[in-house]
Order: structure tokens, then sequence, then C-alpha cells
């Protein structure tokens, strides 16, 4: 083959690599977008989907959302509480994610007043895993390592004979007390016995919308395992 077959083989070559390259780069930054901007996304179209929230007093508790939540989706294969993300405003909702068979996750959005489910969005594997393993810590100690950042001590409920885990609402107070310029905006729940409530806060300085400093408390004794904040 002459160089110059060569030369225009290797420019076609290379057009066709970076055309993919930036097909798959596009694609890319379309799908973390989505994932980045998800609750952002979901909260518009409720919003024109359906009428605002429209207020009407005191916000009924989380142990209620979460135990109608719970009756509704009683029915579902291995269903199991993930997460709830609290509303920011006055027409916003409580926004429920549990999983069910199969590593899929449902989000459930509830009128925060009457306590009435709005909606639910079903999710497949992959975005479910990406917010499922963030939760649960599998991205953030990657992060720690490729920054160099120290890793979180081991961070641990203590069960206790004859216990439940402490109701969500004493909990609330003392990650605000911890934190007590910090909002609450989310909890991550777990059903493993040993691991802490993290109750995620937004502090003023935060420029986050949703913040990213964290509460860590034992389940059962209330106990500050360990916070961050920014």
């Amino acid at each position: 083959m002459s160089a110059k077959k060569l030369r225009h083989l290797t420019f076609i070559l290379h057009r066709i690599l970076g055309f993919a390259i930036g097909l798959i780069a596009i694609l890319v930054g379309i799908t973390e977008s989505l994932i980045v901007f998800q609750r952002e996304i979901n909260e518009f179209q409720l919003h024109q989907q359906f009428s605002a929230i429209i207020f009407q007093g005191d916000r009924i508790s989380l142990e209620v959302v979460l135990d109608i939540v719970k009756a509704a989706y009683a029915n579902l294969p291995e269903m199991a509480l993930q997460s709830v993300y609290f509303p920011t405003k006055l027409d916003d909702f409580f926004n429920v994610v549990i999983s069910i068979l199969g590593n899929d996750w449902i989000e459930v959005y509830v009128n925060p007043y009457t306590g009435a489910i709005i909606t639910t969005a079903i999710f497949l594997l992959f975005t479910f895993f990406t917010g499922f393993a963030w939760n649960l810590g599998y991205i953030d100690p990657l992060i720690r390592t490729i920054t160099f950042s120290p890793s979180l001590p081991e961070l641990l409920s203590v069960p206790l004979a004859g216990q439940s885990p402490l109701p969500l609402s004493q909990q609330i107070k003392t990650a605000q007390l911890a934190l007590p310029d910090g909002a609450l905006q989310s909890i991550d729940l777990t059903t493993d016995p040993k691991a802490p409530l993290r109750l995620w806060m937004k502090l003023p300085q935060e420029r986050e919308e949703y913040g990213m400093s964290n509460v860590y408390l034992d389940q059962y004794s209330g106990r500050l395992c360990f916070k961050k904040y920014y």
C-alpha cells in the first residue's frame, strides 16, 4: 500500500473514530444530565401534569407518609423503602423511593398535606444501580481514592435486644441538633440492622440545591456516629 493510500485510510479511520467517540460523549453527557437533574425534571413534569399542591397547614408526619406508601405497595415482591426526599417548597411533594424484585425501583410522589399518592415513576436496573450505589456508599470510596481524601471511619449501628429502631421523627431532631443550621433534604433508609441512618442536610453556605452535608446516626440509640459538612 502506498503512503498516499495509507494516509487517506488513516484519515478516514480518524474521522470515524472521532465521530463515534464524540457520539458516545454526547450520549454520556445527556444520560448523566438526566440522572443529575432527574428530581427537577420529575417535579416539573408533575407540576405540569397535576395541579399545584395547595398549602393546607401542617404537613403530615414522615412516619404517616411511609406507612401510606408501604400499604399501597405491600403486594410488590421484595418491596423495600430506600430513601425519602422532603418537600423543599410549600407546593412540593414527598418523594419516596422503593426498590422491588429485579432491582428496579419506583418513585412515589405523595401530597404532604393529604397523604394522597399523586403518581409513580418506574425506573429500570441501570439507573437504579447508579442511585443505589451512590446512596449505599459504593461510589464514595472510589471518589475518595481518586482524590486522595481520607476514608470515613467504620460506621455501624449497634442493635439492642428487644428494641426496634428509633422513630424517624426522633432521629431527625438529633440530626438537627448536630447541624443546627442545616435544612433536612432527604434520608437514606436501610433494612440492614447494622447500618447507620444517613440524613442529608443543606447548610446556608452550600451552593448545591439539595446540599452535601451528612449526619450518620445509630438506628437504635440515636448516637451520632459521624457528621460531615461543607
